[in-house]
């Protein structure tokens, strides 16, 4: 499993896709923890934890199929930053 830091999601709308239901989500993942989106507190950065899993983020495997992400957890930086990471099957990029 890798370990993939939480850059930024947003609510995808019908606008944005006609194929896309209104209640999914993109989240752009990063394995470098500078790049990860930040709180000031674990409680925080808890919640949002709570909300990414209420989603179906799923995100593609080698295998050519998919991952369903459940279980985001958080990570302290220092006593007032803390980032969202998740395990999975990441195909890792490829070295340039």
């Amino acid at each position: 499993m890798v370990k993939a830091y939480v850059m930024r999601w947003e609510r995808l709308t019908d606008e944005a896709s006609e194929h896309r239901n209104s209640s999914e989500i993109n989240v752009e993942f990063d394995h470098r923890a500078e790049k990860a989106a930040r709180f000031k507190t674990r409680a925080s950065a808890e919640y949002e934890c709570s909300l990414l899993d209420s989603f179906e983020i799923k995100i593609p495997t080698a295998e050519r199929g998919e991952h369903l992400c459940k279980g985001f957890k958080v990570e302290e930086l220092s006593p007032s930053e803390f980032v969202i990471y998740y395990e999975g099957p990441f195909i890792l990029p490829k070295a340039s």
